[in-house]
Protein backbone atom coordinates (compact mmCIF):
# COMPACT_ATOMS: atom_id res chain seq x y z
CA UNK A 1 0.00 0.00 0.00
CA UNK A 2 1.31 3.43 -0.98
CA UNK A 3 0.16 6.13 1.40
CA UNK A 4 0.92 9.79 2.19
CA UNK A 5 0.79 10.60 5.90
CA UNK A 6 -0.04 14.29 6.37
CA UNK A 7 0.34 16.24 9.61
CA UNK A 8 -0.48 19.95 10.06
CA UNK A 9 1.75 21.42 12.76
CA UNK A 10 1.40 24.64 14.72
CA UNK A 11 3.62 25.38 17.74
CA UNK A 12 4.20 21.70 18.51
CA UNK A 13 7.88 21.68 19.46
CA UNK A 14 6.98 19.72 22.63
CA UNK A 15 5.16 16.95 20.75
CA UNK A 16 6.60 16.70 17.24
CA UNK A 17 9.57 14.49 18.15
CA UNK A 18 7.28 12.05 19.99
CA UNK A 19 5.13 11.91 16.86
CA UNK A 20 8.07 11.28 14.54
CA UNK A 21 9.61 8.63 16.79
CA UNK A 22 6.27 6.82 16.85
CA UNK A 23 6.16 6.99 13.05
CA UNK A 24 9.59 5.33 12.94
CA UNK A 25 8.02 2.29 14.62
CA UNK A 26 5.13 1.90 12.17
CA UNK A 27 5.21 -1.50 10.50
CA UNK A 28 6.54 -0.82 6.99
CA UNK A 29 6.00 -4.31 5.58
CA UNK A 30 4.32 -4.03 2.16
CA UNK A 31 3.90 -0.28 2.70
CA UNK A 32 5.47 2.66 0.89
CA UNK A 33 5.06 5.80 2.96
CA UNK A 34 5.85 9.47 2.72
CA UNK A 35 5.42 11.97 5.54
CA UNK A 36 4.28 15.49 4.73
CA UNK A 37 4.55 17.87 7.68
CA UNK A 38 2.94 21.28 7.16
CA UNK A 39 4.39 23.84 9.54
CA UNK A 40 1.54 26.34 9.72
CA UNK A 41 3.47 29.47 10.65
CA UNK A 42 4.69 28.24 14.04
CA UNK A 43 6.28 30.88 16.26
CA UNK A 44 8.30 28.35 18.28
CA UNK A 45 11.05 25.93 17.22
CA UNK A 46 8.75 23.42 15.51
CA UNK A 47 10.29 23.83 12.04
CA UNK A 48 13.82 23.58 13.47
CA UNK A 49 12.95 20.40 15.37
CA UNK A 50 11.54 18.81 12.19
CA UNK A 51 14.54 19.86 10.08
CA UNK A 52 17.04 18.47 12.60
CA UNK A 53 15.12 15.21 12.95
CA UNK A 54 14.85 14.81 9.18
CA UNK A 55 18.65 14.88 8.83
CA UNK A 56 19.13 11.76 10.96
CA UNK A 57 15.90 9.92 10.17
CA UNK A 58 15.17 7.30 7.52
CA UNK A 59 11.60 8.54 7.20
CA UNK A 60 10.71 10.08 3.84
CA UNK A 61 9.84 13.53 5.23
CA UNK A 62 8.71 16.57 3.25
CA UNK A 63 8.39 19.83 5.18
CA UNK A 64 6.04 22.52 3.90
CA UNK A 65 6.92 25.66 5.82
CA UNK A 66 4.29 28.44 5.90
CA UNK A 67 5.63 31.79 7.03
CA UNK A 68 2.17 32.86 8.21
CA UNK A 69 -0.45 30.88 10.11
CA UNK A 70 -3.28 30.01 7.69
CA UNK A 71 -5.31 27.55 9.75
CA UNK A 72 -5.47 23.77 9.89
CA UNK A 73 -7.89 23.47 6.97
CA UNK A 74 -5.55 25.19 4.50
CA UNK A 75 -2.58 23.29 5.91
CA UNK A 76 -4.34 19.98 5.26
CA UNK A 77 -5.34 21.00 1.72
CA UNK A 78 -1.80 22.06 0.80
CA UNK A 79 -0.45 18.85 2.31
CA UNK A 80 -2.88 16.82 0.23
CA UNK A 81 -1.97 18.67 -2.96
CA UNK A 82 1.72 17.93 -2.33
CA UNK A 83 1.07 14.23 -1.69
CA UNK A 84 2.55 11.79 -4.22
CA UNK A 85 0.14 8.98 -3.40
CA UNK A 86 -3.64 8.64 -3.93
CA UNK A 87 -4.34 7.44 -0.36
CA UNK A 88 -4.00 9.95 2.47
CA UNK A 89 -3.71 9.40 6.21
CA UNK A 90 -4.09 12.51 8.37
CA UNK A 91 -2.63 12.31 11.88
CA UNK A 92 -2.45 15.23 14.31
CA UNK A 93 0.95 16.25 15.68
CA UNK A 94 -0.15 15.59 19.26
CA UNK A 95 -0.59 11.91 18.42
CA UNK A 96 1.51 8.77 18.46
CA UNK A 97 0.22 6.21 15.94
CA UNK A 98 0.11 2.54 16.90
CA UNK A 99 2.69 0.39 15.11
CA UNK A 100 0.04 -1.61 13.26
CA UNK A 101 -2.00 1.36 12.03
CA UNK A 102 -1.34 0.73 8.31
CA UNK A 103 -2.02 -3.00 8.50
CA UNK A 104 -5.27 -2.29 10.35
CA UNK A 105 -6.30 0.11 7.59
CA UNK A 106 -5.64 -2.66 5.07
CA UNK A 107 -7.67 -5.11 7.17
CA UNK A 108 -10.66 -2.77 7.22
CA UNK A 109 -10.54 -2.69 3.41
CA UNK A 110 -12.61 0.49 3.37
CA UNK A 111 -12.30 4.21 2.67
CA UNK A 112 -12.87 6.73 4.24
CA UNK A 113 -12.07 5.84 7.87
CA UNK A 114 -12.24 7.84 11.09
CA UNK A 115 -9.83 6.12 13.47
CA UNK A 116 -9.89 5.50 17.21
CA UNK A 117 -8.35 8.20 19.42
CA UNK A 118 -6.98 6.73 22.66
CA UNK A 119 -6.35 9.54 25.11
CA UNK A 120 -4.49 9.77 28.39
CA UNK A 121 -6.75 9.82 31.45
CA UNK A 122 -4.23 9.95 34.30
CA UNK A 123 -3.91 13.70 34.89
CA UNK A 124 -6.88 15.65 36.21
CA UNK A 125 -7.76 17.70 33.10
CA UNK A 126 -7.23 14.71 30.82
CA UNK A 127 -9.48 12.65 33.11
CA UNK A 128 -12.17 15.33 32.94
CA UNK A 129 -12.33 15.24 29.14
CA UNK A 130 -12.20 11.45 29.12
CA UNK A 131 -15.17 11.22 31.52
CA UNK A 132 -17.33 13.69 29.60
CA UNK A 133 -16.61 12.12 26.20
CA UNK A 134 -17.13 8.60 27.52
CA UNK A 135 -20.54 9.53 28.92
CA UNK A 136 -21.62 11.49 25.84
CA UNK A 137 -20.47 8.96 23.25
CA UNK A 138 -20.91 5.73 25.27
CA UNK A 139 -20.65 2.86 22.78
CA UNK A 140 -18.42 4.69 20.28
CA UNK A 141 -15.54 5.80 22.50
CA UNK A 142 -12.68 3.98 24.23
CA UNK A 143 -10.12 1.28 23.50
CA UNK A 144 -12.64 -1.01 21.86
CA UNK A 145 -16.09 -0.57 20.34
CA UNK A 146 -18.15 -1.98 17.51
CA UNK A 147 -17.38 -0.45 14.13
CA UNK A 148 -20.13 1.73 12.71
CA UNK A 149 -20.75 3.53 9.44
CA UNK A 150 -21.31 7.26 9.90
CA UNK A 151 -24.03 8.48 7.54
CA UNK A 152 -26.34 11.49 7.19
CA UNK A 153 -28.82 10.06 9.71
CA UNK A 154 -26.49 9.29 12.63
CA UNK A 155 -23.88 11.96 11.80
CA UNK A 156 -24.49 14.15 14.86
CA UNK A 157 -24.46 11.24 17.33
CA UNK A 158 -21.07 9.68 16.57
CA UNK A 159 -17.69 11.09 17.67
CA UNK A 160 -15.61 11.99 14.64
CA UNK A 161 -12.79 14.18 13.41
CA UNK A 162 -9.58 14.22 11.44
CA UNK A 163 -7.26 13.49 14.37
CA UNK A 164 -6.69 10.19 12.56
CA UNK A 165 -8.42 10.06 9.19
CA UNK A 166 -7.83 7.89 6.12
CA UNK A 167 -9.28 8.94 2.77
CA UNK A 168 -8.83 8.93 -0.99
CA UNK A 169 -7.01 12.06 -2.15
CA UNK A 170 -9.60 12.95 -4.80
CA UNK A 171 -12.52 12.54 -2.39
CA UNK A 172 -10.76 14.71 0.19
CA UNK A 173 -10.03 17.59 -2.18
CA UNK A 174 -13.48 17.54 -3.79
CA UNK A 175 -15.39 17.84 -0.49
CA UNK A 176 -13.76 20.80 1.20
CA UNK A 177 -15.97 23.34 3.05
CA UNK A 178 -16.91 26.48 1.13
CA UNK A 179 -15.98 28.56 4.19
CA UNK A 180 -12.23 28.15 4.66
CA UNK A 181 -11.55 30.78 7.32
CA UNK A 182 -9.69 29.93 10.53
CA UNK A 183 -12.97 29.94 12.45
CA UNK A 184 -14.79 27.56 10.12
CA UNK A 185 -15.88 24.15 11.37
CA UNK A 186 -13.16 22.50 9.32
CA UNK A 187 -13.57 18.93 10.63
CA UNK A 188 -17.35 18.70 10.88
CA UNK A 189 -18.13 20.51 7.62
CA UNK A 190 -15.58 18.41 5.74
CA UNK A 191 -16.93 15.14 7.12
CA UNK A 192 -20.53 16.19 6.46
CA UNK A 193 -19.66 16.86 2.82
CA UNK A 194 -17.96 13.48 2.59
CA UNK A 195 -20.89 11.45 3.97
CA UNK A 196 -23.03 12.90 1.18
CA UNK A 197 -20.87 10.82 -1.18
CA UNK A 198 -20.09 7.78 0.96
CA UNK A 199 -20.53 6.70 4.63
CA UNK A 200 -17.44 7.04 6.83
CA UNK A 201 -16.29 3.99 8.78
CA UNK A 202 -15.73 4.71 12.47
CA UNK A 203 -13.09 2.09 13.27
CA UNK A 204 -11.88 0.95 16.69
CA UNK A 205 -8.89 -0.88 15.16
CA UNK A 206 -7.15 2.06 13.45
CA UNK A 207 -5.65 3.56 16.61
CA UNK A 208 -3.52 6.46 17.73
CA UNK A 209 -2.57 7.64 21.22
CA UNK A 210 -3.47 11.29 21.75
CA UNK A 211 -1.20 13.37 24.00
CA UNK A 212 -3.82 15.61 25.58
CA UNK A 213 -3.22 19.19 26.59
CA UNK A 214 -2.35 19.21 30.29
CA UNK A 215 -2.15 22.92 31.15
CA UNK A 216 -5.26 24.84 32.19
CA UNK A 217 -4.51 27.89 30.00
CA UNK A 218 -3.79 25.72 26.95
CA UNK A 219 -7.08 23.84 27.39
CA UNK A 220 -9.05 27.03 28.06
CA UNK A 221 -7.79 28.56 24.80
CA UNK A 222 -8.67 25.40 22.88
CA UNK A 223 -12.20 25.25 24.30
CA UNK A 224 -12.77 28.94 23.56
CA UNK A 225 -11.60 28.43 19.97
CA UNK A 226 -14.01 25.49 19.57
CA UNK A 227 -16.96 27.83 20.16
CA UNK A 228 -16.82 29.64 16.77
CA UNK A 229 -16.23 26.33 14.98
CA UNK A 230 -19.28 24.81 16.66
CA UNK A 231 -21.41 27.81 15.70
CA UNK A 232 -20.16 27.77 12.11
CA UNK A 233 -21.64 24.32 11.51
CA UNK A 234 -24.51 23.95 13.99
CA UNK A 235 -25.96 27.48 14.13
CA UNK A 236 -28.16 26.87 11.10
CA UNK A 237 -31.95 26.23 11.26
CA UNK A 238 -31.58 22.88 9.47
CA UNK A 239 -29.17 21.52 12.11
CA UNK A 240 -30.51 19.69 15.20
CA UNK A 241 -28.70 21.89 17.74
CA UNK A 242 -29.83 25.23 16.30
CA UNK A 243 -32.90 25.82 18.46
CA UNK A 244 -31.22 24.33 21.52
CA UNK A 245 -28.34 26.80 21.16
CA UNK A 246 -30.78 29.69 20.79
CA UNK A 247 -32.75 28.57 23.85
CA UNK A 248 -29.60 28.10 25.91
CA UNK A 249 -28.19 31.52 25.02
CA UNK A 250 -31.54 33.20 25.66
CA UNK A 251 -31.89 31.47 29.04
CA UNK A 252 -28.35 32.40 30.14
CA UNK A 253 -28.70 36.04 29.11
CA UNK A 254 -32.13 36.29 30.78
CA UNK A 255 -30.72 34.69 33.93
CA UNK A 256 -27.80 37.10 34.05
CA UNK A 257 -30.15 40.06 33.57
CA UNK A 258 -32.49 38.83 36.33
CA UNK A 259 -29.62 38.21 38.72
CA UNK A 260 -28.18 41.69 38.21
CA UNK A 261 -31.58 43.39 38.42
CA UNK A 262 -32.75 41.56 41.54
CA UNK A 263 -29.37 41.09 43.23
CA UNK A 264 -29.57 37.28 43.30
CA UNK A 265 -25.84 36.51 43.46
CA UNK A 266 -26.14 34.17 46.44
CA UNK A 267 -29.01 32.32 44.76
CA UNK A 268 -26.92 31.99 41.60
CA UNK A 269 -24.00 30.51 43.52
CA UNK A 270 -26.34 28.03 45.13
CA UNK A 271 -27.84 27.05 41.79
CA UNK A 272 -24.39 26.54 40.25
CA UNK A 273 -23.33 24.45 43.25
CA UNK A 274 -26.36 22.17 43.09
CA UNK A 275 -26.37 21.74 39.29
CA UNK A 276 -22.61 21.12 39.18
CA UNK A 277 -22.92 18.54 41.94
CA UNK A 278 -25.61 16.67 40.01
CA UNK A 279 -23.58 16.73 36.80
CA UNK A 280 -20.45 15.62 38.65
CA UNK A 281 -22.27 12.57 39.98
CA UNK A 282 -23.59 11.82 36.49
CA UNK A 283 -20.19 11.96 34.79
CA UNK A 284 -18.11 10.29 37.54
CA UNK A 285 -17.03 6.68 37.82
CA UNK A 286 -15.41 6.96 41.25
CA UNK A 287 -15.21 9.43 44.11
CA UNK A 288 -12.08 11.18 42.83
CA UNK A 289 -13.84 11.85 39.54
CA UNK A 290 -16.55 13.82 41.32
CA UNK A 291 -14.09 16.47 42.48
CA UNK A 292 -12.38 16.62 39.07
CA UNK A 293 -15.65 17.24 37.24
CA UNK A 294 -16.88 19.62 39.95
CA UNK A 295 -13.71 21.71 39.60
CA UNK A 296 -13.55 21.95 35.82
CA UNK A 297 -17.11 21.74 34.51
CA UNK A 298 -18.33 25.25 35.49
CA UNK A 299 -15.27 27.15 34.29
CA UNK A 300 -14.91 25.26 31.01
CA UNK A 301 -18.66 25.65 30.37
CA UNK A 302 -18.35 29.43 30.79
CA UNK A 303 -15.33 29.55 28.47
CA UNK A 304 -17.14 27.51 25.80
CA UNK A 305 -20.21 29.76 26.12
CA UNK A 306 -18.03 32.83 25.52
CA UNK A 307 -16.65 31.04 22.45
CA UNK A 308 -20.22 30.49 21.22
CA UNK A 309 -20.95 34.21 21.58
CA UNK A 310 -17.81 35.02 19.61
CA UNK A 311 -18.91 32.53 16.94
CA UNK A 312 -22.31 34.20 16.59
CA UNK A 313 -20.66 37.61 16.22
CA UNK A 314 -18.32 36.22 13.56
CA UNK A 315 -21.20 34.61 11.69
CA UNK A 316 -23.38 37.71 11.56
CA UNK A 317 -20.94 40.60 11.86
CA UNK A 318 -18.24 40.22 9.13
CA UNK A 319 -15.91 42.72 10.78
CA UNK A 320 -15.60 40.39 13.77
CA UNK A 321 -13.65 37.89 11.66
Amino acid sequence: MKISIITPVFNEEKNIIKFLKACEKIDKKNHENEYILVNDGSSDNTAKEITNYKKKSQLNITLLDFKKNQGRLIARIEGAKAAKHDKLLFIDAKCEPFEDILSKIEEENYEPICGNVIQDEKKAISRFFYLTRKKLYKNHFGHSFKNILINTKNFDNIPKGTTVFYIDKKRFLENQPSNQSKNCSDDTSLLWNIVQTKPILKSSKVKIHYNTRTGFIENAKHIYQRGPKFIDYYFTPSKPHFWLINLLIFFIILSIYSIIKHDLIIELIGLIFVSTSILSIYFSKKIKDFFIVFAYFPIFSIIFFLGLIKGILIKFIPNER
